[in-house]
């Protein structure tokens, strides 16, 4: 988001920007003019590679919510392709604007590569701002889209306006004061980055625009992706596990003692020795079945081993196994032969 939170490159964006409107109060060298290029081919890459990370960010969103059956999470999942989408039109209309500005003042010089006019400022004024009082220009439709932009993406987030904060700027709000920078003061957004400003300075004011458009992009997928989704457990219940479940008189019984949780929300699946589980309500399921002997050591017993697994899917879509491993003992059946003869005598 804004402030401490931007990364380093943001920063560096950021101070470019600032330093762009300064020097946009100023009068300008011709040696000036060619470093506004440099800056503009730098954010134009900087915006091909930010568009890139935000393409990737919105896959992994929906590859996290593709499966999820829950209308909140896909709903979310719907936000982001819409931010994606919007976001990428809005940017498309900026580059439009920028080959306009080009063509405007001359195109491209076919011998040299490179622009024909890029100290062009009368040129820019027309295409960008109109004729004076009229704002009818270009730099009026972009204004209102952004505005349009930052408001959607306010809404569809629930980030705030301190977090993303307004692109469209006027002089008075940029705080511009003092010598040249003070008649900057009463002009708008259009007039304080469109006018006497020559046409690579202007490329690089709507490229920056595009770097910030790609960066509260970001900021909004943020909110909108679930990459830690977590199980609410609402269920708990004290369970007792023994060591063992046989225990010989005068022999100790040794057991732990936890806390089991289910949810609600999750409706899991059981396979444990062999047998599809019947879940209830609370999510838990009961094995039964009959014990088999055979292999007694000296004492009379064998130990078996119980396995299995319990599935579930998360709110995500995430489907999750649980191993089940529990250890029980068979004890060799003793059969007791009892006659009635001898109890009768025994009474006698």
């Amino acid at each position: 988001m804004a402030g401490g939170k931007e990364t380093v490159r943001q920063k560096m964006i950021g101070m470019m920007y600032l330093v762009l409107t300064a020097l946009l109060a100023l009068q300008v060298s011709s040696e000036i003019v060619k470093k506004f290029e440099l800056i503009n081919n730098s954010l134009e890459n900087a915006n091909t590679q930010a568009e890139k990370a935000n393409t990737a960010m919105l896959a992994a969103i929906e590859k996290n919510l593709s499966v999820s059956t829950d209308a909140k999470l896909k709903q979310k999942v719907q936000n982001a392709a819409q931010v994606r989408e919007r976001t990428s039109k809005l940017i498309d209309e900026l580059d439009k604007i920028k080959q306009g500005l080009i063509e405007k003042s001359g195109g491209i010089n076919p011998e040299t590569k490179s622009f024909a006019n890029p100290n062009a400022e009368t040129e820019v004024e027309i295409f960008m701002i109109g004729a004076e009082g009229s704002k009818s220009g270009k730099g009026y439709e972009m204004q209102k889209m952004l505005d349009e932009h930052i408001a959607y993406l306010r809404q569809v987030s629930g980030l705030k306006p301190e977090d993303l904060k307004s692109l469209t700027q006027s002089g008075a709000e940029l705080g511009l004061s003092g010598g040249e920078a003070e008649a900057q003061r009463n002009k708008d957004f259009v007039q304080v980055n469109f006018q006497a400003t020559p046409m690579v300075a202007a490329l690089a004011v709507i490229s920056q625009k595009q770097n910030e458009i790609a960066r509260y992009e970001a900021e909004v997928l943020k909110t909108l992706s679930v990459d830690d989704v977590t199980v609410k457990f609402d269920k708990i219940v004290a369970m007792v596990r023994p060591e063992a479940r046989t225990v010989a008189a005068g022999t100790k019984f040794k057991a732990d003692v936890f806390i089991a949780a289910s949810s609600s929300g999750i409706k899991p699946s059981m396979m444990v020795g062999g047998q599809n589980l019947s879940v209830n309500a609370d999510g838990m399921g009961t094995v039964q079945f009959t014990a088999s002997g055979g292999g007694y050591d000296k004492d009379g017993k064998v130990k078996r081993t119980l396995t299995g697994y319990i599935e579930y899917r998360t709110p995500s879509g995430e489907v999750k196994k649980l191993p089940v491993n529990e250890d029980y003992y068979v004890v060799k059946p003793v059969l007791q032969v009892q006659s009635q003869a001898v109890s009768a005598l025994a009474t006698n």
